[in-house]
């Protein structure tokens, strides 16, 4: 349930004859010399560079086989999405499920390898750096490359980009547009004045779209239109954004169409420009305007025939930078501070229960901290059945630029108790699919917050909370291997004192132990974790953590080899029994824990019974890591597998696994 990753449906492509010859130009030149075609569309906001890649994308789609696409979700404080997030978005695209994401250092080669073997026609719209571009291309001699976005990149040049400027219409054109907006509601209207308007909006044909709309609803003469925006003097902040040749482009079109509104659509209009990206479902419109999901979308109906909003496919609305700035001014200037507040909170909130929701669908993890805890008993999981993670983990993926921004919008606005459940719902699915980078300056923020040295710290330094947030972040800094980083934040997290946390914590101190290669150490932190399980009050709660404990010691003991030498045989494998029963007990949550535990008493048993049993053990672990995406765990067993084969003398089956496993670490390397 990506609602913005999908290319949108086909887009108006007025007046733009000779950059279309040109593209096309570009294309068979390139075919010809049996060349990729790579293309930049440049120019200033509003100008049209995403109508011209998207018209470029669907004339040119049918040669290729497929069309993967990146569009940049726009917010207040947009996060500069680097190559690693883009490749995460078109390798889904390509049909890698969301679990089976590699680590972010080596999405790119991944998605290389891929286009190499796909041939796509991909589009990147909304491109800020030639690093979001360059690290994602390999051998695209088959492919062919799109890229929009407002400044000329020179580095996209230098690897073989053709660089297409867009600039304002012409008089021509642009009378053209107006006219194909305006339909024959303006047959009269002197081309002189049509002229004129054109040069008011310096042609830029986002705006000319919405002038020739106005002209149609005729609520005033032609003439008095483009008299009184000559006149207006009114800049928006966009303004500088949207000048051309040093020549300002007056939004006075907008304070036309929103006077045209009734009260109750032009409240819509200020209102939907506090969420926080200009791309959303009409769910949330409906949350923001407080209104019901019909009478929402009837006045969105109408907003979106002012040009003030756009329709994509189903429910999607998309807000136009231009109109979201200048509704923005609006809400600042014309909405109370309690108004502001009120539809802020109500964003916030559908956000951080739609999170909680899906985080409860996804992972089942203990929640101390106080400031969450109740939230996350009181929502029900989103989905449930056999299919809950995977629906979960979709719709986490198609919302995620939404959850990011809010997470940050809340935490700028002061909501600290939102911003603090958004970033711990948040936690599941950026572990398991790498997304990590993305939250951690919300986390350490939020820490600031919570430890009195940010701003707003009055009443928000609950043990629990700061505790989870230490956690959390080492987690996130153990999934990419910060290792060190991991372990001083466990550190800092011990001296809170939380004694409900100290099992946990002892126990991602550990792996990060582990992960330092320091694996005595860390069995004597398993130790001490293992006696500090009984502070929990929460049953259910420790007696996984008593499973987890397991599981990481039999694995410790048995890299370290203590195992061997000690002669505990029995001991590590009824600690890796107990674990498995448990994990398999409860079903897909913790199946990768089951399996984990499968391959380890597969490795025993190459050592202390039949080759045969190990190889079944390491085989049904194997089925369980592959359906996960787990391909790192995946190559490790099939590297066990192609071991015994060659010991064996099996020719054929080491063959077979000498080729799965290359396949595998070309998933993940």
């Amino acid at each position: 349930m990506d609602e913005f990753r999908a290319l949108p449906s086909k887009p108006l492509c007025i007046n733009r004859i000779a950059e279309l010859e040109q593209a096309r130009r570009a294309f068979e030149g390139a075919t010809l010399r049996g060349a990729p075609l790579l293309l930049a569309v440049t120019g200033a906001a509003g100008i049209g560079k995403s109508v011209m890649v998207r018209t470029l994308a669907y004339e040119l789609g049918p040669r290729f086989t497929r069309t993967i696409y990146y569009g940049a979700v726009g917010s207040d404080a947009p996060v500069l999405h680097g190559a690693e997030d883009i490749a995460a978005d078109l390798l889904v695209q390509l049909g890698v499920p969301w679990r089976e994401l590699p680590d972010p250092v080596l999405r790119c080669s991944v998605l290389r390898a891929l286009i190499e073997q796909h041939r796509p026609l991909v589009v990147l719209d909304g491109i800020d750096s030639a690093s979001q571009v360059l690290p994602l291309l390999g051998d695209v001699r088959d492919a062919a490359v799109l890229v929009s976005g407002r400044k000329p990149l020179r580095e996209l040049r230098a690897a073989g980009f053709i660089t297409l400027s867009l600039r304002g219409f012409d008089d021509a054109a642009g009378i053209e547009l107006i006219r194909a907006m305006a339909g024959g509601e303006i047959a009269g209207v002197e081309p002189e004045l049509l002229r004129r308007l054109v040069s008011v909006f310096g042609g830029v044909p986002e705006l000319l779209v919405a002038a020739g709309i106005q002209l149609a609803d005729d609520a005033e003469s032609a003439a008095d239109f483009v008299r009184d925006l000559e006149h207006a003097g009114e800049l928006d902040a966009f303004v500088a954004e949207l000048s051309l040749d040093e020549r300002p482009v007056v939004v006075a079109v907008c304070d036309a169409s929103y006077g045209s509104l009734t009260v109750e659509e032009a409240r819509a209009y200020r209102l939907l420009s506090a969420i926080p990206v200009t791309g959303f479902d009409l769910e949330l419109a409906a949350v923001a305007l407080d209104r019901s999901t019909a009478v929402t979308r009837r006045l969105l109906r109408r907003s979106a025939d002012k040009a003030l909003l756009r329709w994509n496919d189903g429910d999607l609305i998309e807000f136009p930078h231009a109109m979201r700035h200048h509704a923005r001014a609006l809400h600042r200037r014309l909405d109370s501070n309690a108004v502001r507040d009120d539809v802020e909170r109500r964003i916030a909130n559908w956000c951080v229960r739609r999170a909680v929701a899906l985080a409860k669908s996804l992972s089942d993890r203990p929640i101390p901290a106080e400031v969450a805890a109740s939230v996350f008993r009181e929502v029900d999981a989103r989905y449930t059945g056999p299919d809950a993670v995977e629906r979960a983990a979709g719709e986490f993926s198609g919302r995620w630029g939404l959850f990011v921004a809010a997470q940050r919008a809340a935490l700028e606005g002061g909501l600290y108790s939102e911003a603090t459940i958004l970033a711990i719902a948040l936690w599941p699915f950026a572990y398991q699919t790498r997304r990590v980078h993305e939250l951690v300056d919300g986390y350490r923020s939020l820490l600031e917050v919570r430890t009195g040295t940010g701003s707003g710290a009055a009443g928000l330094a609950e043990s629990a909370t700061r505790w989870q947030l230490m956690r959390d972040l080492a987690g996130l800094h153990e999934c990419v291997g910060e290792t060190t980083a991991a372990k001083d934040l466990l550190d800092r997290a011990a001296a809170l004192g939380y004694e409900q946390g100290t099992a946990s914590r002892l126990e991602w101190q550990a792996l990060a132990l582990e992960g330092m290669g320091q694996t005595a150490e860390a069995l004597v932190v398993l130790a001490q974790a293992w006696d500090a399980v009984r502070l929990l009050d929460d049953p259910a709660h420790r007696e996984r953590s008593y499973q987890l404990l397991r599981m990481h010691r039999a694995r410790m003991r048995l890299s370290s080899g203590t195992f061997e030498d000690s002669g505990e045989i029995d001991s590590v494998t009824a600690d890796l029994v107990i674990a498995e029963a448990y994990f398999r007990s409860r079903g897909e949550v913790d199946a990768v824990n089951s399996a984990l535990c499968r391959g380890l008493r597969g490795d025993i048993a190459a050592k202390t019974e039949s080759s045969e049993h190990a190889e079944l053990l390491w085989s049904e672990a194997l089925d369980v890591m592959l359906a996960y995406g787990k391909y790192a765990e995946a190559a490790t067993l099939y590297e066990r597998l192609l071991r015994e084969a060659e010991r064996r003398g099996r020719t054929a089956d080491a063959q077979r696994h000498r080729e799965a496993l290359s396949r595998c670490r070309e998933r993940f390397s």
